[in-house]
């Protein structure tokens, strides 16, 4: 038995930016238990260019095609937003296991049907929320959830440090419109960030967003955006994203009632309180109290690895019964986009959402500026050395 028989075949789906980086990790061996056992695309340019990067690998001009192939167990999809479910739900019919590039969907009632075939079917269906394995916000959410913080009251993450050129934007047709991704930063970029916020504070009840449209680039979706929340025990949240800052800035503050964490360049720190707000609110006998205590730097040492990896290669263990849970199970991704769905139809309407935000009508709201956005074009999108350098074998 060779040595790829004993591992298991994933495929790629869409060989673009991102795909080609999963595509190259698989090829180059970094991906324990897993090999790259097909790839498709429905660029010929593309095709051509992976015939060279990555060769003997079957290669496909639709996703039909490579799962009829049998040729693979995952498949792990990175085509334009749109058809991630399609393709996610074609892969499940065939008894494929699906890791998907974020965001799962554009549409929150679009994702749930894929979710709930996945259960049908019997196959895992993950998300490749990367920054969940980033040793920082792992022990943010451990802090969190023991309680170091006590009752959460507020939540501020400043997530700018996502500058693009106008050359990004125009550099494949799908970018940037109603029709080829469905949203700007908050569907594109900030997903990450979006995740981050629930994975620690949860979900809130409600939001008032306004997103900037064609801000600070030439596009027809949005560049910018301030989304403000409350969560069901009065703790509030601000998030702001944008790709029209320079330089830009990674701040999340987290506040509750005995202290706060900061997670600003990579780095975490944490300052407790002696006492709690609580106690301290009806017992002090003085009209202010200045919290006593000093900041600590605890920030974890990095693994060295790439949180793409480190995703991809849990999803295959799960799959293949060596790991029990899932980074980021498609469930759970439910969360940051049910966020970006209502920020939208916040911003619609000018006026504060409840979550979950009303499907049917964020569904009526996204098909109208569908039907009156630009048509996506079929130029290709060319590989970019932030990912395809890193990731080349």
């Amino acid at each position: 038995m060779s040595s790829e028989e004993r591992k298991t075949a994933v495929g790629v789906c869409g060989v673009g930016a991102i795909g080609s980086a999963h595509a190259s990790a698989l090829y180059g061996g970094k991906i324990a238990g897993a090999y790259l056992s097909a790839l498709c695309d429905t660029d010929p340019e593309r095709r051509k260019k992976c015939a060279e990067q990555f060769p003997e690998v079957p290669i496909f001009s639709s996703h039909e095609e490579l799962l009829a192939s049998g040729l693979c167990t995952v498949l792990m999809v990175a085509t334009p937003h749109y058809a991630h479910v399609p393709i996610a739900m074609d892969a499940m019919n065939c008894g494929v296991h699906v890791l998907s590039e974020k965001p799962v969907a554009v549409e929150v009632s679009v994702a749930r049907r894929a979710v709930a075939l996945a259960k049908e079917r019997g196959v895992y269906y993950g998300v490749m929320f990367n920054q969940r394995t980033s040793a920082v916000y792992r022990n943010a959410k451990e802090l969190i959830s023991s309680g170091a913080l006590g009752e959460l009251r507020r939540a501020v993450f400043i997530a700018t440090a996502w500058y693009r050129t106008q050359y990004y934007y125009d550099n494949g047709g799908w970018r940037a419109t109603w029709n080829g991704e469905g949203g700007g930063v908050l569907l594109n970029q900030a997903p990450h960030n979006l995740d981050m916020l629930q994975w620690l504070m949860g979900m809130p009840v409600s939001v008032y967003s306004d997103c900037g449209i064609s801000l600070w680039h030439d596009i027809e979706v949005e560049d910018d955006a301030v989304i403000t929340g409350r969560y069901a025990n009065g703790a509030a949240m601000v998030f702001v994203t944008t790709t029209g800052d320079m330089p830009g800035t990674a701040r999340l503050e987290i506040t509750g009632s005995k202290g706060k964490l900061l997670v600003e360049n990579g780095r975490l720190k944490i300052f407790i309180n002696t006492v709690d707000e609580r106690d301290v609110r009806n017992s002090a006998k003085v009209s202010f109290y200045r919290a006593d205590g000093s900041w600590q730097d605890i920030t974890p040492e990095k693994d060295g690895r790439d949180g793409h990896e480190i995703v991809l290669e849990n999803f295959v263990a799960v799959v293949d019964g060596r790991e029990e849970r899932l980074v980021c199970p498609a469930e759970e991704a439910l969360n940051s986009l049910e966020l970006s769905n209502a920020a939208y139809l916040s911003s619609h309407k000018g006026a504060s959402v409840s979550l979950p935000c009303d499907s049917a009508e964020f569904d009526a709201m996204i098909d109208g500026y569908r039907k009156h956005g630009r048509t996506v074009g079929a130029g290709h999108v060319e590989y970019h050395d932030e990912y395809s350098a890193r990731w080349r074998p």
